[in-house]
């Protein structure tokens, strides 16, 4: 359930907000709303409309990208003051994973498009936001990418011997 209850001051002084001006983070806050999840519910799905960027204040979000046959593989697992939901500000549409709630977790979720109109309006600070969030995808890339590598490392392979064909031709 999404509640407008007083947000911690110091989400707002770290990360993507702390160089906004005062009056731009006044704008963001009243966008915000907190909400909380219980274990195991989905905060988004895959292919969702993008509206929405998170910051966990409670609990632990696993990003996963969902598979078939109810297999998933972990991006990410995400603890206090971390964001998540970044692509909406890249205005991609939709998610690109799904976000589920590691035991009871309580989130503020920012309507991005009130993010946007501020990126737009002073590209400065438009600027800024993009470099972070650049930032925070890479590193995201860069972790999944040495896990993959560390389970495909793991795996016996064995290189197969030449057999004899049994056809001969001439």
């Amino acid at each position: 359930m999404a509640t407008k209850e007083s947000l911690p001051h110091h989400i707002f002084g770290e990360h993507l907000f702390g160089f906004l001006k005062p009056e731009q983070r006044e704008i963001i806050k009243g966008a915000a709303l907190t909400t909380s999840f219980e274990d195991g519910e989905l905060i988004y799905t895959k292919g969702a409309a993008a509206t929405y960027l998170y910051i966990v204040l409670e609990g632990e979000v696993a990003l996963r990208l969902p598979g078939t046959e109810g297999v998933s593989i972990l991006i990410e697992q995400l603890g206090q003051s971390e964001m998540f939901g970044l692509n909406a500000t890249f205005d991609l549409g939709s998610y690109g994973v799904q976000a589920q709630a590691i035991g009871f977790t309580k989130v503020i979720k920012i309507e991005t498009a009130v993010l946007q109109r501020i990126m737009d309006e002073d590209n400065q600070v438009g600027y800024a936001i993009q470099r972070r969030i650049s930032q925070l995808y890479y590193k995201r890339y860069v972790a999944t990418a040495r896990r993959l590598q560390a389970i495909v490392t793991a795996i016996p392979l064995q290189a197969a011997r030449p057999r004899e064909s049994r056809w001969i031709v001439d």
